[in-house]
């Protein structure tokens, strides 16, 4: 990347009890300048119901700056969950060198995880780090490449393309 590639880091939830995930990744993360928040991200304000196996609660934001990332973004379309009741959308620590290329809305914010007995489960009623805002994508330099951080699940971005049981849920406006 130093070198002028390009990397997309797609962070993601901690699953299992007992997990370490989020220290290991944080120790390879802490480079560019990234951390691992036991949080998830979600707009109140803004839900709606979509089907994927079953009904899904999604969000949505059209806070997005302009960007040769965003080009022709007007809105991105989240979901609050990934895989059972983990964060859909991690939240994550940026350093400085990072441009925030889409936030939510003033009204979404960052929720910790741990909600009766299950440490990683998002507990909409504990609020996290951000209280305003919160990054959704964000990008910067390093060395003469880019990093573009989008810690969506992957349950959203392709991991069960083709799969007749999975609709391809990619939202759009």
């Amino acid at each position: 990347v130093r070198e002028g590639g390009g990397l997309f880091i797609q962070c993601q939830p901690v699953r299992y009890t007992n997990d370490e995930d989020e220290k290991y990744w944080n120790l390879f993360l802490k480079r560019f300048g990234l951390q691992i928040l036991h949080e998830g991200v979600f707009d109140k304000t803004r839900p709606f119901e979509g089907r994927t196996l079953g009904k899904f609660t999604f969000w949505f934001t059209g806070n997005v700056s302009s960007h040769s990332v965003t080009e022709g973004v007007r809105h991105l379309y989240l979901p609050l969950h990934s895989a059972g009741r983990y964060p859909g959308l991690v939240a994550l620590d940026y350093s400085a060198e990072w441009q925030v290329v889409v936030r939510g809305h003033k009204e979404a914010k960052s929720y910790r995880s741990g909600k009766g007995g299950e440490p990683n489960i998002v507990n909409l009623d504990a609020d996290g780090t951000y209280k305003v805002e919160p990054p959704v994508v964000a990008v910067r330099q390093f060395g003469e490449g880019r990093i573009v951080s989008y810690p969506i699940s992957s349950l959203f971005t392709g991991m069960n393309y083709g799969k007749k049981l999975w609709s391809h849920t990619v939202e759009t406006n």
